[in-house]
């Protein structure tokens, strides 16, 4: 009989423990972000996490929301440029702002507003005054928004600041040369034509890509899986226990 106890009291604990490990673990929402320019094919990759248990009212979640952020840019030949991890606490003027209800990043306005996006540059910046124009800062490379400006619309822009960064090859001239950029409402094409540039061979087709967030799958229900075998359990102690 004390075996029998036992058994039970094992089992009943485990699941307790799986199920207690299960709630805490749905706690965090991960998304992976991903983005590739529209003109020189550089990119962004990374990822964003927060609790689930701790969304706004309004469902959007913001830099004080966010429990971590990774992103790196890359070179048009896959190659990395710089990573920065947990940019949300090491860039004073870093922000980000993600709907939970439509499961997209909010990035058609200024780049310091609600709406806006700005991420990324150097671990040891100390921000920019709201409204500055970025020149001769600090070196870096950044991806941010300016909000709708005709004829251009809203788009997004990645640059590059200081000696290391500004050296890198530059694929879209326009008022301000950008190492890339992307028009959420033009063509190639017509974001070239739009800023004078020569657009003979410019594709005419496809739209310039937002800033992307998927939503990471989470882990399987092992508490569930385990919850099964120790239901076909119970018969074999249930017989124990009548035997004693």
């Amino acid at each position: 009989m004390k075996f029998n106890s036992q058994v039970v009291l094992v089992a009943a604990g485990v699941l307790l423990s799986l199920e207690g490990f299960n709630i805490q673990a749905a706690q965090a929402i991960t998304f992976n972000l991903n983005w590739t320019g529209q003109y020189g094919g550089y990119s962004a990759k990374g990822k964003f996490s927060y609790d689930e248990n701790l969304i706004p009212e309004d469902g959007v979640i913001r830099k004080n929301n966010i429990t971590a952020f990774d992103i790196g840019f890359y070179n048009p030949d896959g190659s990395l440029i710089e990573n920065f991890v947990d940019n949300h606490l090491t860039y004073p003027l870093f922000n980000f702002n993600f709907d939970t209800k439509t499961k997209q990043v909010l990035q058609d306005g200024i780049y310091y507003g609600p709406r806006g996006l700005d991420i990324g540059f150097s671990k040891n910046v100390s921000g920019f005054p709201k409204g500055s124009i970025r020149t001769g800062i600090p070196e870096g490379i950044a991806m941010w928004t300016s909000g709708p400006i005709e004829p251009l619309g809203i788009h997004i822009h990645l640059s590059g600041y200081g000696d290391e960064y500004s050296r890198l090859p530059i694929t879209f001239h326009g008022l301000m040369d950008f190492l890339d950029i992307a028009f959420f409402t033009l063509t190639q094409k017509q974001g070239l034509d739009a800023t004078g540039q020569n657009s003979t061979n410019a594709d005419n087709t496809r739209l310039g890509q937002t800033l992307e967030a998927t939503q990471v799958p989470e882990p399987s229900g092992l508490a569930g899986i385990v919850t099964l075998g120790f239901i076909g359990l119970f018969p074999f102690v249930e017989r124990r226990l009548r035997k004693n």
